[in-house]
């Protein structure tokens, strides 16, 4: 069951319900000594990483079922790839 409100979580941090859906915290910058432009780079660096652009893109129209397929398929080994790196690096 639902919890109503949902537990605290860290920011970024997803955390599941029952149909699976991750649910994310707002993405969040502080800005120090007024400065604007720097809080800017750092929210754009913080959307580019969580993929919140490329989200939004891929959003913007239907898509076709076999092109839903091959996303996934190219997501799934982009993620493999991933994941490959960092054993990699950690065994290095």
């Amino acid at each position: 069951m639902d919890q109503y409100p949902p537990p605290p979580i860290e920011p970024g941090e997803p955390y599941r319900r029952e149909h699976d859906t991750v649910v994310l915290k707002p993405l969040e910058v502080v800005v120090v000594d007024g400065r604007l432009d720097k809080a800017i780079r750092k929210l754009k660096k913080k959307m580019s990483t969580e993929g919140v652009l490329k989200e939004l893109k891929r959003r913007r129209r239907a898509t076709k079922p076999s092109d839903a397929k091959r996303r996934k398929r190219i997501d799934a080994a982009r993620r493999r790839r991933k994941r490959e790196r960092a054993a990699a690096k950690r065994k290095a």
